[in-house]
């Protein structure tokens, strides 16, 4: 399967991996995202480093991203230790997407002054959205994919110029880095390659090449003299 990359606009221009022609004297510079970028959310150093090379994730965006993240990754490793970590994050992200919601609510009933629920009303929100999201996720792969459309509604298919090939290419592009992390995520999961685990560190990478076995060139030198060392020892 052919992937199909996903493109944000390039800031500076510059930076640019190519061209979206949008009219005959309009075009928006753009840069391929790629597909290790959602892990970078994790931490903070590499937060800022995604947002220097491309462009800024919303602070109130992250939790539920990491939340995808751990829910794609359970889809593709099989890992009940995957799927508890979305469920520990998701409910977070829903228990403070109510408080939103109730606070925009007394808003439109024209309340002036919003004050936070009670603890024991928000602790009894809490276990009933608990409780619809462990009943959910006996149902991973509905579960990502209303996930995923509920963030892809924007996302556009377009035909781009690569500067790299030289050629004109499909992509899809993100007005946001939140839809274009979705974005890459639903790539990741419909890609025949994805997500796997290193066999010599167990660090979980992207694999770029159907037969690659180790997260890094670095890794794979390693494995590789221990194999010879070992042979020697043999011998």
């Amino acid at each position: 399967m052919t992937e199909i990359p996903i493109l944000v606009e390039a800031f500076p221009r510059k930076k640019n991996d190519g061209i979206l022609i949008v009219s005959d004297d309009y075009d928006i510079p753009v840069r391929v995202l790629p597909l290790d970028a959602p892990e970078m959310l994790g931490d903070s150093a590499q937060v800022l480093k995604l947002e220097r090379e491309y462009n800024a994730v919303p602070r109130r965006e992250r939790a539920g991203l990491m939340a995808l993240l751990r829910l794609t990754q359970a889809i593709q490793t099989r890992k009940y230790s995957h799927l508890a970590a979305y469920v520990d994050l998701q409910l977070g992200v829903e228990v403070q997407r109510w408080l939103v919601h109730e606070k925009e609510l007394r808003g439109a009933l024209g309340y002036r002054d919003w004050k936070m629920p009670r603890k024991d009303v928000v602790k009894k929100e809490k276990i009933k959205i608990g409780k619809h999201l462990s009943r959910r996720v006996r149902h991973p792969l509905s579960e990502v994919s209303k996930e995923l459309n509920g963030r892809l509604k924007i996302v556009r298919f377009v035909i781009w110029w690569s500067e790299c090939e030289r050629k004109l290419l499909p992509g899809l592009f993100c007005d946001d880095m939140t839809t274009a992390l979705a974005a890459v995520l639903f790539s990741r999961i419909a890609s025949t390659q994805g997500l796997t685990v290193c066999v010599r560190c167990g660090k979980e990478f992207v694999r770029i090449r159907k037969n690659q076995t180790h997260c890094t060139l670095r890794c794979g030198n390693a494995a590789r003299k221990a194999r010879q060392r070992a042979a020697q020892r043999e011998a």
